[in-house]
């Protein structure tokens, strides 16, 4: 069997599985505000029933997500501070993204090399820099930027043939203060829906909301800051 045919038939797999999910458990019904204030109820009380259960299907559709280049994580991101609480919900995210991205690189290492080679060769030149601190630094800012999708850097670093070790390192790195971030907005909206009953507009107005997404934004312009800072001090 040719090595194409194995990429399509394993791209199949995992479409058909992750549609699976989405008629199984019904997951479209959850999307959006309204659909969110209908069965966060129901969410709580499947998690406090069956809490072990949520944790394996929650990071098994996290790293299918990252393996497929899909989006939706961020969602994934927030319902983990908001079933789990800052501290265990910043820790599935931190464990699931990085199985992903390992998965990812993996793949895009010994299945999909050539062909995503010709298609971020300009990419492979921006981010590569003069060594391997320099590519390093590239990797882990990239990564505190949540605009820039995260099977991005896994393939460049994949093409750049970056050792594991780095790769793993700067992901880490570039993961967790996102995810402490996105945790902080998960808890902080559980405890407004427990106080207010639903999830409203109101919500962004609470402290516990839009701090962290002060910090978010902070994160995301403190690349170019230090890129910045560092080119100032070289002169």
């Amino acid at each position: 069997m040719s090595k194409n045919l194995y990429r399509i038939l394993i791209t199949l797999i995992i479409v058909i599985f992750i549609i699976i999910l989405f008629k199984y458990f019904h997951l479209r019904a959850y999307l959006g505000i309204a659909g969110f204030n209908r069965y966060s109820g129901q969410i709580l009380q499947i998690h406090s029933q069956h809490p072990y259960t949520f944790v394996v299907a929650y990071f098994i559709v996290y790293v299918l997500l990252i393996i497929c280049c899909a989006p939706g994580t961020v969602a994934l991101d927030i319902l983990a501070g908001f079933l789990f609480g800052v501290f265990w919900g910043t820790a599935l995210i931190v464990i699931s993204y990085l199985v992903g991205v390992c998965c990812n690189f993996i793949v895009v290492h010994y299945l999909l090399h050539d062909f995503f080679l010709k298609r971020f060769k300009k990419f492979k030149i921006a981010i590569s820099g003069n060594n391997k601190r320099e590519l390093f630094l590239n990797l882990t800012s990239l990564r505190l930027i949540p605009i820039i999708p995260f099977w991005v850097l896994s393939i460049i670093a994949s093409i750049l043939k970056v050792e594991f070790k780095l790769f793993i390192t700067s992901a880490f790195i570039g993961i967790l203060p996102i995810a402490v971030i996105y945790a902080l907005i998960g808890d902080g909206t559980r405890n407004a829906i427990l106080s207010h009953g639903q999830l409203t507009v109101g919500v962004l107005f609470n402290p516990e909301i839009w701090l962290p997404l002060i910090a978010l934004s902070l994160i995301m312009v403190s690349p170019n800051i230090f890129k910045y800072i560092r080119r100032i001090t070289k002169k």
